[in-house]
């Protein structure tokens, strides 16, 4: 699956302004664990920790319990397309989300629960219809490991 999504980038140089890249097209995005890489949860979060006295944490027990049953590589999929979202524009959003910097992105925040997420890896592919090829990408994820990634919580 990760193959199509092209070129990737860390989640460091994209925090470092380096979206030139990414285009201003809607499509779908995927963030991976490099494999050199151990996956090490934390009770705290590079991102924010509460959104309208609400906590963005998940539990360390859930997020490792579908770590788990998971590829252990990919980790997040996400969609850019709808309300004139492109993947410039929503990429740039979760990586800002992820350093404190906008509360505009919580889908995927338990990447920013993870120790060396600054090193994960994050490709896209653009495509006229993300939320369908985000749902395909999701469902077939669920059908081979019974899970969805680590940070996705719902198909669609």
């Amino acid at each position: 699956m990760k193959n199509q999504f092209g070129k990737f980038h860390s989640l460091e140089d994209l925090h470092d302004g380096r979206f030139a890249w990414v285009p201003d097209e809607t499509g779908i995005y995927i963030v991976i664990k490099p494999k050199n890489l151990d996956a090490i949860f934390s009770s705290n979060t590079t991102a924010i920790a509460e959104y309208k006295r609400k906590s963005m944490l998940y539990s360390i027990d859930k997020l490792l319990s579908k770590f788990e049953h998971s590829d252990k590589e990919i980790l997040y999929i996400g969609k850019a397309g709808g309300n004139d979202n492109k993947l410039k524009e929503r990429i740039e959003q979760f990586v800002k989300y992820g350093y404190r910097l906008v509360d505009n992105h919580r889908g995927g925040r338990a990447i920013w629960q993870m120790e060396n997420n600054k090193n994960f890896l994050l490709g896209f592919v653009e495509c006229n219809n993300p939320e369908e090829e985000e749902i395909k990408h999701l469902s077939q994820y669920r059908q081979k490991y019974g899970v969805l990634p680590v940070a996705n919580w719902r198909v669609g």
